[in-house]
């Protein structure tokens, strides 16, 4: 497989159904989308306008602690107070791009903003997508093409990126204070 940084971002978004929630659902729907789809950015929206992202640590915050004791400060009980919405514990503003931006921008913008997901909106200003950190680095090691040897992933990706062409993007981002 050959990397073409200058190809839209779509081509690397996840296929599938596009898990996001609405912002006026409650706290713990939120978490039990993430929960059950394994994900980590969820996606909020108003309709098809993007509003905010929620991450596990927004839902966390949402978290009401009691039963705490003063001398130990460990918890012993918490629960979602079920009329927190979405809205109330979402980031936002969040990064959206267009679906067409190369994929070379968007990881440099992700770098640069030391972001982990970009939201991707369509020609019609439409949620189209999510793509995050974690679908860059499995771009990385399809181009590499996962070959069956005994070494770790970890000596593979070292090995791999010394001799990649992902190298001078990030030598470059590097150099300059990124």
């Amino acid at each position: 497989m050959t990397l073409d940084f200058a190809a839209p971002i779509k081509n690397i978004m996840p296929s599938g159904d596009i898990i996001s929630v609405d912002a006026e659902d409650n706290a713990p729907t939120a978490w039990m989308l993430m929960r059950t789809h394994r994900i980590r950015h969820l996606p909020v929206l108003a309709g098809n306008e993007i509003v905010g992202l929620v991450t596990p640590r927004d839902v966390e915050r949402a978290l009401l602690f009691v039963n705490r004791s003063v001398a130990f400060p460990e918890i012993k009980e918490h629960h979602f107070d079920p009329n927190i919405r979405v809205w109330q514990i979402m980031s936002s503003p969040v990064a959206v791009i267009d679906v067409t931006t190369p994929i070379n921008v968007a990881a440099r913008y992700m770098v640069h903003k030391k972001i982990s997901a970009l939201l991707l909106s369509s020609n019609e200003g439409n949620f189209a997508g999510i793509v995050t950190s974690e679908d860059l680095l499995k771009l990385l090691f399809e181009v590499e093409g996962e070959k069956n040897t005994n070494e770790s992933i970890a000596d593979k990706g070292k090995l791999w990126f010394q001799s990649s062409p992902i190298k001078q993007l990030v030598d470059e981002l590097a150099s300059s204070g990124i």
